[in-house]
Order: structure tokens, then sequence, then C-alpha cells
């Protein structure tokens, strides 16, 4: 029988997998963003690296910019967290992930499951530590 946490690893990977997936698409297709930018932040992206491509992503195609591989790599080229990642060769596998980006909603959808997720999990937490807390100190 799997524990809470063997499920939370579980939901882990399928979102880091996910997440992957939206980034190869999005940068496979310039045009993609349109179809996930109401559903998605960089926030929702776990990854650091992962999240920083997105927001970059979405910041190129805020200011009307082509989207690709080069002018992702060449925006984010100082920053630690993408070069940590391996740069421009990370981003070359991941654009070896997809053929087709046909099930980028599904992926984008699995994000966003899986933020929800986390976040409901943090509040759990929160509100456990709370009360242990006013347990504690004799409160009721």
């Amino acid at each position: 029988m799997s524990n809470i946490f063997d499920l939370r690893l579980k939901n882990e990977e399928i979102s880091q997998e996910a997440e992957q997936l939206v980034i190869a698409s999005l940068i496979y297709e310039s045009n993609a963003i349109f179809r996930v930018n109401e559903l998605l932040t960089g926030d929702m992206f776990e990854s650091p690296v992962n999240r920083l491509i997105y927001n970059c992503i979405e910041n190129l195609s805020n200011n009307t910019q082509h989207i690709d591989m080069l002018s992702v790599s060449n925006l984010l080229r100082n920053e630690q967290v993408f070069i940590d990642a391996g740069g421009i060769v990370y981003l070359s596998r991941l654009s070896g992930l997809i053929a087709t980006t046909i099930h980028l909603e599904d992926w984008a959808d699995i994000i966003f499951d899986t933020y929800i997720n986390r976040r409901i999990m943090l509040m759990s937490v929160k509100f456990y530590e709370s009360a242990r807390m006013c347990h504690s100190s004799g409160a009721d």
C-alpha cells in the first residue's frame, strides 16, 4: 500500500514530465502559448528552470517577439538556474521530446492540477500546525 509521500513523489514526476512537454510544445510551435496562457502562470511550474523558461516565453509573447529555442536561450543565457540545467542543451533535449503539440492542453491541465494539489497540501500543513499550536497553548 502506498502512502501519501509515495503519491506526492509520483505526482511530482508526472508534473515534471508535463512541464517539460509544455515547454517543448511552446518552443516547437511559437503560437502555442495562446492555447495555455489563460490556464497557466509561471508560478505553477514546480521546477525552477521550467518556471524561468515559461516566464521567458510569456514575456516574448507579450512583447510580440518570436518564440524559439534561440530567442529563449539568448534571453536566459546569464540566468544561473538556466546555466545549471544545461542552458541551450537542456532546451535541445526538451525539443526532442515531442513531435506534435496535440496534447498541449492535457499537459497544461496536469501542471494546473498538480499546482492546486501542492497548494492544498501546503494549506493543510499550515492549518494542522496552527491547530497544534492552539492545542498546545491550551486554547480550544
